[in-house]
């Protein structure tokens, strides 16, 4: 971390706050469109992870106030972050809900009341408990940005659609994507900001902070598989518009698990030999190959299920896959499903359209991985 530099503007802080770790970007805008120059960036991990390291399947408890308090006030401090900075914070894939429906041609008028009978069908739990918001997506529109539960009302994402969009929701339909998130989230989150002392602008759901840094503005249809510790998320993008989007429990954490059970390995040195020797093991060690492929076969078969389930909807190929987390990272990931798929692979880089010292390239690309959302948060 490095102090700011007080010649930028218009910075925002980037928070992703998880169960484990706080991971903040600070980004302000370059002096080209979608290109973005990194400020300063910090982490800090929780006491819990700090006693329970290399614990694979063992989730800490949601992160008390208090401490998330202190330990995003502490990152702040050390970044020298300016007070009241505007911040986006993260909302957790497990704590929302997103989906793709489609409506009957109509007026724009009508969408709201369209929509909000529709997403009783939808939102697994009472619509009086959750916020809720929307966005029409169309090939012919631009990217714009994702569904808010604070920062846009449903009445402003109506009013931004163009003359076209409105032509084509008279004459074809509609496909909206639909977000919704626990009101308990949203009032946690404003809570915390305060406390904090910086000022919310948006709450929004980590996977549309992932698409942002990962994919952003590229055009096709693209699956986007971000292979973390716990889990495993899949979503299918489509001209920068989320499309599908599936969270497996199946990640990192698992394909230690079975190293240290079938080698009678304690978990830090199973960790260490997967990091280390990957899908590219050989000689006597070949053997955690086999061992690690039921896992990774597990989230091939859901990514093959979304693929394939996106295909038979829309009659649209996909051009790639493009992986992003630190499972991701491990020798022969990428060779290994892109074999499997017959899909092009490669691995994401959410840095992509930021600048930064050329001396700092090795230490963010570790870090990559881990920093996508935040990353994206900071680009909203």
């Amino acid at each position: 971390m490095w102090p700011f530099s007080s010649k930028h503007r218009n910075l925002k802080l980037g928070i992703d706050i998880g169960t484990a770790t706080v991971k903040v970007v600070a980004l302000s805008r370059g002096s080209k469109d979608g290109q973005f120059i990194l400020e300063n960036y910090g982490t800090v991990m929780s006491p819990w992870s700090l006693q329970n390291p290399n614990s694979p399947g063992q989730e800490s408890p949601r992160l008390p106030d208090g401490e998330v308090i202190e330990m995003v006030k502490a990152v702040l401090a050390e970044m020298k972050a300016p007070y009241k900075a505007e911040a986006v914070f993260s909302i957790p894939v497990y704590s929302s809900f997103i989906t793709e429906i489609t409506l009957p041609p109509m007026s724009l008028s009508e969408l709201n009341t369209a929509i909000s009978d529709q997403a009783k069908q939808y939102v697994p739990i009472s619509l009086s408990e959750v916020e809720l918001d929307w966005q029409v997506i169309s090939k012919q529109e631009s990217p714009k940005a994702a569904p808010s539960v604070k920062a846009e009302g449903q009445e402003e994402a109506a009013e931004k659609l163009s003359p076209d969009s409105a032509k084509l929701a008279e004459s074809e339909g509609l496909n909206v994507l639909l977000a919704a998130v626990p009101r308990e989230t949203v009032q946690r989150s404003e809570y915390l900001a305060k406390e904090i002392g910086v000022k919310l602008t948006a709450l929004e759901i980590e996977t549309f902070g992932l698409v942002r840094s990962v994919v952003g503005r590229q055009r096709g249809a693209v699956c986007l598989v971000d292979m973390g510790a716990r889990n495993t998320n899949i979503t299918i993008v489509v001209d920068g518009f989320i499309r599908l989007n599936r969270n497996i429990d199946v990640g990192g954490d698992e394909l230690t698990r079975v190293i240290a059970q079938s080698m009678g390995l304690t978990v830090r040195r199973a960790e260490e030999m997967k990091r280390l020797q990957g899908l590219k093991a050989e000689g006597g060690e070949h053997e955690i190959v086999a061992i690690m492929h039921p896992v990774l076969d597990k989230i091939l078969v859901e990514v093959e299920r979304v693929v394939n389930a996106y295909g038979t909807r829309h009659h649209q190929e996909l051009s790639e896959v493009i992986l992003i987390g630190g499972s991701a990272q491990l020798n022969g990931v990428v060779e290994y499903l892109s074999e499997k798929l017959r899909i092009p692979h490669r691995l994401g880089d959410p840095w992509q359209n930021v600048s930064y010292p050329p001396e700092m390239k090795p230490i963010l690309t570790e870090l990559a991985p881990t920093f996508a959302t935040a990353i994206g948060l900071a680009m909203r």
